[in-house]
């Protein structure tokens, strides 16, 4: 059974809310379509001049600061000028909870692109659900589009919830502060994978599941609250993390994260770490054992993550090749080859840490086929295992070229 650790904490600013004014055109045209994980309401109206002035606008106020705040975020850092611009609009609005506020484009593929930008960049906007655009003619000339986020909360819901995430984040500082020796990017990517793995069940039927909510509050979710949540407490220790979406090879939307550890990038998949989630096997022994952590998912290449995920847009996302902070190269469990003196090493580390399991990797299919041989077919397995009972409990995965034993 997996320890649980109570839900814990970070810093989310909620602006106060602004009323939009209220809907004084006639309606032309309304179209609403869902894009997976939100729902766009698209309108068409034709008004007077007099009435196309009265609708808010954010001319007066000064988004440069907000702008400058976001410098360094990844997808924010995609963007041209003037798609930053519309990018600070839709945040401020976001975060205000506003209605009906005119926006710098007119171009409704522009605005969906920078939503979904500003979404994977801010996961503390947990209780925005989709938008509404409306685009306004005068004359049968397009002349403004206002933009209006949907939410799923009220403003005091909202307040509610941002102090049960600010006490999670705030426990899991203290938690981090109390349980790492070196304090350096890998021990505090590891600690945060746990820490939500150990923390978190997943659960398609789990309330708010899409945002932080699901995991910080109730501990159940699916990959956007673990994948959301990991972006959180990493970006409040200082490392840059952010989302990423795509599918797995059966076709699911999935999203995991991009990490930059140590000056390079990494992926890592929260949702899959969680073995109750990601490994399965026909054995009725190897689902009544699994270990609670995968540790295949912590800090992968691309070459690893593309074997089973595939990304809905390949050419925003860096190729990842390094291999430094892998979890297998870190923790002296990757073999490049079958070496005796290592496989003591890994298993007396994993006796003296009084571990209930150790997880290898192998570099390749041939070095994968070599180790089986040696530890299964010539039976050497028990050199290293302190066990009298004459077997071993263990599983493995040639697709992902790794192996479990129960110690």
């Amino acid at each position: 059974m997996k320890k649980k650790f109570r839900p814990t904490a970070l810093l989310i600013l909620i602006i106060a809310l602004i009323t939009g004014c209220g809907n004084m055109m006639e309606d032309l045209a309304s179209t609403v379509f869902d894009d997976n994980e939100y729902t766009v309401v698209a309108d068409e109206e034709s008004v007077t001049d007099e009435e196309l002035n009265q609708f808010q606008s954010l001319s007066d106020i000064d988004l440069s600061e907000s702008g400058r705040l976001q410098e360094g975020l990844y997808y924010y850092d995609l963007l041209s000028d003037a798609e930053k611009t519309v990018y600070s609009e839709v945040l401020y609005i976001l975060r205000g909870m506003m209605e009906d506020v005119v926006i710098s484009t007119m171009d409704e593929n522009v605005l969906e692109k920078i939503f979904g930008y500003v979404l994977n960049d801010h996961p503390e906007l947990f209780y925005v659900e989709g938008y509404n655009y409306t685009r306004y003619s005068v004359g049968n000339i397009p002349q403004k589009m206002t933009f209006s986020g949907t939410y799923n909360m009220t403003p005091e819901e909202v307040n509610v919830h941002v102090e049960k995430i600010n006490e999670y984040i705030s426990d899991f500082s203290e938690s981090l502060k109390n349980s790492i020796d070196k304090v350096d990017d890998y021990n505090i990517i590891k600690f945060v994978y746990e820490y939500i793995i150990f923390g978190t069940e997943y659960d398609e039927q789990a309330e708010y599941n899409q945002s932080i909510v699901s995991v910080m509050e109730n501990g159940r979710s699916v990959c956007s609250g673990y994948s959301k949540t990991a972006q959180i407490l990493l970006n409040s220790c200082g490392i840059k993390t952010t989302i990423v979406l795509g599918r797995v090879k059966d076709g699911e939307s999935h999203s995991w994260n991009l990490v930059l550890a140590d000056g390079k990038y990494y992926y890592m998949d929260v949702t899959w770490g969680d073995s109750s989630y990601s490994l399965r096997d026909d054995s009725e022994e190897f689902n009544n054992s699994l270990p609670p952590v995968n540790y295949n998912y912590m800090l992968m290449t691309s070459d690893l993550v593309l074997s089973s995920h595939d990304f809905d847009d390949p050419s925003i996302v860096p190729v990842c090749l390094s291999m430094e902070d892998n979890y297998f190269v870190r923790e002296g469990l990757y073999f490049t080859a079958v070496d005796e003196q290592m496989l003591w090493q890994a298993f007396n580390s994993a006796y003296v840490n009084e571990r209930e399991y150790i997880m290898i990797r192998m570099d390749n299919p041939d070095v994968y086929k070599d180790m089986r041989q040696y530890l299964l077919g010539d039976q050497k397995i028990f050199d290293y295992i302190l066990s009298r009972e004459g077997s071993v409990s263990y599983a493995e995965n040639p697709e992902q070229l790794y192996m479990i034993f129960w110690l």
